[in-house]
């Protein structure tokens, strides 16, 4: 069977993938430096996909919260809500918004959205 991140990912960010999913005791990427940071809000940011879906995606973007936090249930009232707002108002440049399914997640400990742009073919 073939994987799914290789029909979604090219070969060279597959393999960069695989070799950072191999670095366990690494800190969340998502967490702590906002350098990676495109957009800055009180309870979220936006962030560059250090892998993104580069073989199906013209642009792949992160929405993740500034907390670190593994499922939407254990968001705070405020959090959740700032996450509505951003989701009506200001990500209207991407096609789709796609929270992965716990079984498809790759990184399963920090809450993450990916913002895409879908390639025109």
């Amino acid at each position: 069977m073939i994987p799914p991140n290789t029909l979604l990912r090219t070969p060279e960010t597959y393999a960069r993938y695989l070799a950072r999913s191999k670095d366990n005791g690494a800190q969340c990427f998502m967490c702590g430096n906002d350098d990676n940071a495109l957009v800055v809000f009180n309870y979220w940011k936006i962030i560059e996909n250090d892998f993104p879906y580069d073989g199906v995606c013209d642009q792949n973007v992160m929405l993740v919260p500034l907390r670190h936090v593994a499922v939407e249930k254990d968001l705070t009232l405020a959090e959740y809500n700032e996450l509505l707002w951003i989701k009506e108002y200001e990500i209207t440049e991407y096609d789709t918004i796609m929270l992965n399914f716990p079984k498809a997640q790759t990184h399963p400990s920090h809450l993450h959205y990916h913002l895409l742009t879908f390639r025109r073919v």
